[in-house]
């Protein structure tokens, strides 16, 4: 994910999969209970899809013969292939984010219970996190 670096500064690869994991990261600690291990479970699960959900930009192939390469959970495979489970429903969500799609963003976040104005706050945490890191 270092690829476009320069003078020591992460890539743009690494800055974008990096956000998106955060943000699915965030939201799905926020569906939970906190002192939950199965929460965080789920959580960190979610950061490993969205970093994920770039590995066939990473490798310069398409998404599918990226992950036939990989030995994943089925809700993991699922959910980046096929966009399926709450997982994939997670990355569409983060996916229209990203994309500006904000009418699909506006139903999946109804779908997963996300209010918009927490989505907002996960977003900016995300960014602000990621730029601790260059």
């Amino acid at each position: 994910f270092q690829i476009g670096n320069k003078n020591g500064t992460r890539g743009p690869l690494f800055r974008v999969a990096a956000s998106r994991a955060r943000v699915m990261e965030l939201v799905t600690a926020s569906l939970g209970a906190a002192d939950d291990p199965a929460t965080t479970a789920k959580a960190e699960t979610a950061f490993l899809v969205g970093i994920l959900s770039f590995v066939h930009v990473l490798l310069g192939v398409d998404r599918k013969r990226a992950l036939s390469g990989l030995t994943l959970p089925e809700d993991m495979r699922l959910a980046l292939s096929e966009h399926e489970g709450d997982l994939g429903r997670l990355l569409r969500l983060t996916e229209c984010m990203d994309g500006g799609e904000f009418a699909e963003l506006a139903t999946i976040a109804e779908e997963l219970s996300v209010a918009p104005d927490a989505l907002w706050a996960h977003q900016r945490e995300a960014f602000d996190w990621v730029m601790r890191m260059i």
